[in-house]
């Protein structure tokens, strides 16, 4: 065999292996901080540290809020309850990290209409059903270190933070959005919240000035469509 040829199936194998230890360090370092009682625990504060967790009184009832009403949407999805943190901080915002739903308490003073916030909701459910965070973390080669870091590490505090940090470091992008979007549109009607609804949530945060940043998610205009054509 010619040396160059043999050299570049080497470097092949060499590839195909890091991606396939790549791979099961992700599974074990999602496994530890969503399958167990510690490694949960560990993760909702991580979580917290970084975002800022929002005091007992506004976070307790803004938690118990969220949990409430991802209720009726993960039986009719037919999905495990995910682990929930209302974070202290006031820009409008939510998101999905691999097994947990992140909502900033500006969300929850914005968006006070049940139904809309179940909207949102089925979008970040939607991101877990469809294995985005774990997706994009797998095609980061930063997120992929550090969930490597956090699936190996020997304090389980630590390693949640790198596993945050992983998640962050996440590549999602327009598609993931869109295929989110049309998840929970179809998931809607099943929990018996009509696509009214959604097509008000979008109205009421194009109203109060949340930008649509058309560069990662689609804009509002499409947004209403996919919704509306449920």
């Amino acid at each position: 065999m010619h040396p160059i040829r043999l050299i570049l199936m080497v470097v092949a194998i060499l590839m195909a292996s890091a991606q396939v230890s790549a791979s099961s360090s992700l599974d074990a370092a999602v496994a530890r901080y969503t399958d167990t009682e510690d490694g949960r625990a560990a993760y909702v504060r991580a979580v917290e540290a970084r975002f800022g967790a929002a005091n007992d009184d506004d976070g307790g009832a803004g938690r118990a809020r969220v949990e409430r009403l991802l209720l009726p949407l993960t039986r009719a999805a037919q999905m495990e309850q995910p682990l929930v943190v209302v974070t202290s901080r006031d820009d409008v915002n939510a998101y999905a990290l691999p097994g947990l739903v992140v909502v900033h308490r500006g969300m929850l003073a914005l968006v006070t209409d049940d139904g809309e916030l179940s909207v949102l909701l089925a979008h970040e459910l939607g991101h877990l059903a469809l294995a985005h965070p774990v997706r994009g973390i797998r095609r980061s080669l930063r997120a992929a270190y550090l969930a490597r870091r956090a699936a190996r590490a020997k304090d389980i505090d630590d390693g949640a933070r790198a596993f945050v940090d992983a998640a962050m470091h996440a590549d999602l992008g327009l598609h993931e959005e869109r295929e989110a979007d049309q998840w929970a549109a179809a998931l809607l009607p099943r929990a018996g919240i009509a696509p009214a609804v959604a097509v008000g949530l979008w109205d009421h945060l194009e109203a109060a000035g949340i930008p649509d940043d058309s560069r990662t998610h689609p804009s509002y205009e499409e947004r209403k469509k996919i919704y509306a054509m449920r």
